[in-house]
């Protein structure tokens, strides 16, 4: 699943994202939330493109 997301994200995303995931801050969930975060932005990226290449055809 996270070789899917890396497919998606652009590169410096992801190494900034990996990075996050492999710093240990005990039960921090600053870098869950981030990575939440991320992820809702893109699916509204991906939705509203979608709705918008169906009514522009």
């Amino acid at each position: 699943m996270e070789k899917r997301y890396e497919a998606m994200s652009p590169k410096e995303q992801q190494s900034k994202q990996k990075e996050e995931f492999f710093e240990d801050d005990g039960l921090d969930f600053s870098i869950l939330e981030k990575r939440i975060e991320s992820l809702t932005n893109e699916y509204k990226e991906n939705i509203l493109r979608a709705v918008k290449a169906f009514y522009e055809k």
